[in-house]
């Protein structure tokens, strides 16, 4: 059987008392696009939350486009292999900015994360 590499729930984070503790304790990477916030753990595989608000865009078509564009991108690049919870959370100018620029600014906070 196949091995299914789509991102399911049991690496995203939800519970809320992780989320506070991931945004409070984690460290912090930032660009123009993204802040990227890290925490690293002891086991289990990553987990990741998305953060695209409404002062990104004020259509949910648009904000959901830019949660799947990362979403395939840190699927792609192995994301759940680490043991770290990630939160990725979108300014504005993510919404204009071309995919070539868009990834290019993912990966290079990605790749500046320890571990």
């Amino acid at each position: 059987k196949k091995k299914n590499l789509s991102m399911n729930r049991l690496i995203s984070l939800r519970s809320e008392q992780d989320i506070k503790e991931l945004l409070r304790k984690g460290r912090s990477l930032e660009n123009y696009l993204f802040r990227v916030v890290y925490k690293n753990k002891a086991a289990g595989g990553g987990r990741l939350l998305l953060i695209v608000s409404k002062n990104v865009s004020k259509k949910a078509v648009v904000r959901n486009k830019l949660r799947r564009r990362i979403r395939e991108r840190l699927r792609k690049i192995n994301f759940q292999s680490r043991d770290t919870d990630l939160a990725v959370l979108v300014k504005k100018p993510a919404e204009t900015e071309t995919s070539k620029n868009f990834y290019k600014e993912l990966d290079a906070l990605y790749e500046k994360i320890p571990g």
